[in-house]
């Protein structure tokens, strides 16, 4: 008779140490804007990996890496700040890091500073965020004036219901 009880598969201690945490802060414009949440995780995973930089990792029974991240930007928004934490399982210095990872990830996504932060709390969120917001193309001012001048703006939404007028 076998045993019905599974039992997660035994990682290095060495790969979960938990030696620094870093916030890391980065840019993500133009094309990189397009990435979703999980795929800029991804990169991230991949540059760190290739970078060979020491991430420290959680246990059971499908280990990952310990990334914390701030809030998702919608796909197609830039930011000009945004941040992750890390936790690293050696001590590494945060302009080695920087260098490091730049050299891996896409032009338009890259790292410009990183704080160590204490590791036995849990990563703070932000309390207020600030947007800019701008448009690009032509007659851009114009469209928007009309649009603000006008008392009623009707969209149709469709759903599986049907068909719903939305006054903006």
């Amino acid at each position: 008779c076998k045993s019905t009880v599974n039992k997660p598969p035994q990682i290095s201690p060495n790969l979960c140490k938990n030696a620094i945490q870093y916030r890391v802060w980065h840019v993500k414009q133009n094309n990189s804007s397009f990435l979703s949440q999980l795929e800029l995780q991804a990169i991230l995973e991949r540059a760190f990996r290739r970078g060979k930089v020491p991430i420290s990792f959680t246990q059971g029974f499908h280990p990952l890496p310990k990334f914390s991240f701030g809030r998702a930007l919608p796909v197609g928004v830039e930011s000009k700040i945004e941040w992750f934490s890390i936790t690293l399982r050696e001590i590494i210095n945060k302009n080695l890091l920087i260098s490091t990872l730049n050299k891996y990830l896409p032009t338009d996504l890259q790292i410009f500073n990183a704080e160590i932060v204490d590791k036995t709390s849990r990563s703070e969120q932000s309390i207020s965020e600030s947007f800019i917001c701008s448009l690009n193309g032509e007659n851009i001012d114009k469209y928007f004036e009309d649009f603000c001048m006008k008392k009623s703006f009707i969209i149709i939404k469709e759903s599986k219901k049907g068909k719903k007028e939305i006054d903006l």
